[in-house]
């Protein structure tokens, strides 16, 4: 029953992906808003800044800046329970930390100063 479920999940993804091929293969244009001689105007003016990025930034900032626009970030939900799971885990260590420090303190004192 799972490798028949699997064999129609797969089918079903090839199916998807020839759909977005045939989807991107036929891109619709946009009509702007703004008349043409207002964006001709713009375009001139923008023109300069667009060649100086293009020549001063660094590509690292560049890329960075595309993949940050790829990645998908957590919803509130899954934001607030994975910050409870950092403190609380920053807790635990911190007493865990705390706890083998007074041990050692408390054994140097008595192996170094023989109280």
């Amino acid at each position: 029953m799972a490798k028949l479920t699997r064999k129609k999940a797969k089918g079903n993804e090839i199916q998807l992906s020839k759909a977005d091929l045939t989807n991107k293969t036929s891109p619709k244009q946009k009509k702007s808003k703004i008349p043409k001689p207002i964006r001709s105007f713009f375009k001139a003016i923008y023109a300069p800044f667009k060649w100086m990025g293009r020549k001063f930034i660094p590509s690292y900032f560049k890329h960075s800046f595309k993949e940050l626009k790829l990645v998908t970030w957590p919803n509130w939900k899954e934001s607030r329970q994975l910050t409870t799971a950092v403190v609380l885990f920053s807790l635990i260590l911190c007493i865990a930390v705390s706890l083998v420090d007074l041990g050692l303190d408390k054994i140097f004192k008595k192996v170094i100063l023989k109280q």
